[in-house]
């Protein structure tokens, strides 16, 4: 556990664009890593992202799932010199499935799907209570 806390703190994001609170499991032998990131029903967004039915924004959603990515990366290659976290180059296929809710836990699943030189390709899922919230596949470029 304490080698998933090394890996979260490598994130280079500030702690108010953190959107994922703990390394819940990962898998070097299935190229996987499930975190999670519980959202604050006092959060400052939804003052003003749909007040009267305050939801979270999809596009946070999808940094969470990118932030899971880059740590499966940094957990999957942490033994290789140089590793850094990829930037995200391409989102493709997302769909948001069901709204989240404050005082949600969001899981994030990230998986490598394959890859070619310099880039990594990867699928990624948000559940809330095992229920899919929303999925996207990005492609990121390692950057050093």
């Amino acid at each position: 556990m304490n080698d998933f806390n090394n890996i979260l703190e490598k994130l280079p994001h500030g702690k108010d664009f953190r959107f994922v609170d703990k390394i819940v499991e990962a898998s070097s032998l299935n190229k996987t890593l499930t975190a999670s990131y519980t959202i604050g029903p006092a959060n400052a967004i939804f003052a003003s992202h749909f007040p009267e039915f305050p939801i979270w924004p999809g596009v946070l959603i999808l940094e969470g799932m990118a932030q899971t990515a880059g740590l499966l990366s940094l957990y999957l290659f942490k033994d290789e010199p140089g590793n850094s976290i990829p930037l995200l180059a391409k989102i493709y296929n997302a769909r948001f499935i069901t709204p989240v809710l404050p005082g949600a836990t969001i899981h994030y699943t990230a998986t490598i799907e394959g890859g070619f030189v310099g880039m990594i390709k990867f699928r990624c899922t948000a559940t809330i209570d095992n229920s899919l919230a929303a999925e996207a596949k990005f492609l990121a470029k390692k950057y050093l």
